[in-house]
């Protein structure tokens, strides 16, 4: 069940997941793979390579939060003068 989400001035960015499941996997063949590299000199990572994804949005995200609130703060000081004179 989804927990209902109250509507925020801020965006906030999910994190991103990824799974892969690989349909056929030969452990023998990878091991083989793995010595090859060692013998020529390549660095060898692993069975698991680290896949890290970069979030895109998020600087425009930053960017576009500060925007709005300078706009809201030069707004509210429009309308305190306005109201004030």
């Amino acid at each position: 069940m989804l927990v209902p989400r109250f509507p925020s001035v801020f965006r906030t960015t999910r994190h991103q997941r990824f799974e892969y499941k690989p349909i056929y996997y030969d452990e023998e063949k990878e091991l083989q793979e793995q010595r090859k590299k060692q013998l020529n000199g390549e660095r060898v990572v692993g069975a698991h390579r680290n896949l890290k994804f970069k979030p895109t949005g998020a600087a425009s995200l930053r960017s576009s939060n500060i925007r709005i609130f300078i706009i809201v703060v030069l707004l509210s000081a429009l309308a305190a003068y306005i109201i004030t004179y």
